[in-house]
């Protein structure tokens, strides 16, 4: 070939005579290609409103790009646990299967309703209350040093807040106190 000649067939295969060159000799089919790899588009701009209707100009995104209100009702109604080292999540049911509004009375760390607890406890100590009592009665004698120096202790931490009950109680109650104590007096012979 001659020097001025050109070639026909670019290194990648394209027709150079159909497609063309730039001013820099480079097949244009081959300049597109490498512009469309390198190329990045503009991301988008999120829009006003959230699929369930918030307005995200007011409330606002987090840095996901999700609906912050979205976000905050999610992690209402579901809940993260660890089991068998995986994240799971668990849906916060709102009522317990006795009815209880468990999100104005809460639940335990075993996802137990508490209003449920408390009921099961108290009927339990019901049945069983006999046994309970014989076993705390068991408990005490066998252990009398240990139940004293509990009380002992427990009366020396809230020294301060029981002399001060006891000082309220006996201002609010001091008629009454007075006419027990003039009963008391005109019986006496």
């Amino acid at each position: 070939m001659r020097k001025g000649t050109r070639k026909q067939f670019c290194v990648h295969g394209h027709d150079t005579f159909v497609c063309g060159r730039t001013k820099q000799r480079v097949c244009k089919d081959c300049m597109t290609d490498i512009q469309k790899r390198s190329y990045m588009p503009h991301p988008k701009q999120p829009e006003q409103f959230c699929p369930h209707g918030h307005d995200t100009i007011v409330v606002g995104r987090n840095k996901k790009g999700k609906c912050k209100d979205c976000v905050k009702d999610y992690t209402a109604k579901y809940e993260l646990k660890l089991k068998n080292g995986e994240r799971v999540r668990i849906p916060k049911v709102q009522f317990c299967p006795k009815g209880h509004d468990t999100f104005v009375t809460g639940r335990l760390p075993d996802s137990t309703c508490i209003q449920c607890k408390e009921e099961y406890d108290m009927r339990y100590y019901e049945v069983n209350k006999k046994i309970i009592l014989e076993k705390t009665k068991q408990y005490q004698t066998d252990n009398q040093e240990k139940v004293k120096e509990y009380h002992r202790n427990w009366y020396l931490e809230h020294r301060d807040e029981l002399l001060a009950y006891q000082e309220e109680y006996i201002q609010g109650h001091r008629e009454e106190r007075n006419k027990h104590q003039s009963r008391k007096n005109c019986y006496r012979y």
